[in-house]
């Protein structure tokens, strides 16, 4: 209801294309309903909601794809690039 909740990913899908697990509060540590993505990132959220159906047997996200506003982007290899001053 109404929550984000933004969390790190440390492999190709993130803690969305994890099992169903509870925490030591019995909630839901899998209970996403919408991905937001870049252009750059939307395969891999359709990838993810292929994981999510065919081998979790989960329900696929909704998909949330971003508009880009700025001229440079908001990339991982853009930021990378501006951080090294390349």
């Amino acid at each position: 209801k109404d929550r984000m909740k933004i969390v790190p990913i440390t492999d190709a899908f993130g803690p969305p294309g994890a099992p169903p697990s509870t925490d030591e509060h019995g909630r839901n540590n899998n209970d996403f309903d919408a991905l937001v993505l870049s252009h750059e990132t939307l395969e891999t959220g359709y990838a993810l909601n292929c994981h999510r159906v065919d081998i979790l047997k989960m329900k696929p996200l909704t998909l949330l794809c971003t508009r880009r506003t700025e001229p440079h982007g908001m990339s991982s290899t853009a930021l990378r690039r501006a951080r090294s001053g390349e």
